[in-house]
């Protein structure tokens, strides 16, 4: 394994990562609003990889086929766009959280609902614009 092979395999880590780094904050404000666990996330992700992954059931546009070349790192154009969408929807997240009217009520209820509750967040309030839960 040479050092192209190295350096290929660190930017598709770094990529890969970058996508379950946002499921994984998708997941986690749920369940701290919530108190429920949301799979949707998962089904969400399974749907990705079979409409772009790399088996019998993909489509294959000249888009998914194109690739970046730095030297001996070759990229493909597709993930460089699905990471700079993770990266505008954590950014995204990030602003929304911290500073919105609704990121304040809602990162009380993330950290210790009981403590929002005091004051003064109510979580029958923001679950109307969260995940319903299932009786």
């Amino acid at each position: 394994m040479g050092l192209d092979d190295l350096l290929n395999l660190f930017v598709a880590a770094i990529l890969l990562a970058d996508i379950y780094t946002t499921m994984s904050i998708g997941m986690t404000v749920i369940y701290g609003v919530m108190k429920m666990v949301n799979l949707a996330h998962t089904g969400f992700m399974k749907v990705g990889y079979a409409v772009w992954g790399a088996d019998e059931r993909s489509i294959f546009t000249p888009l998914i086929m194109a690739t970046f070349r730095f030297g001996g790192i070759v990229v493909p154009v597709i993930r460089l766009i699905m990471f700079g969408i993770a990266l505008l929807s954590l950014v995204a997240l990030h602003l929304l959280l911290q500073h919105t009217w609704f990121g304040r009520s809602v990162r009380p209820l993330t950290q210790n609902r009981e403590s929002g509750q005091l004051a003064g967040v109510t979580p029958a309030a923001r679950a109307e614009f969260e995940v319903p839960q299932q009786a």
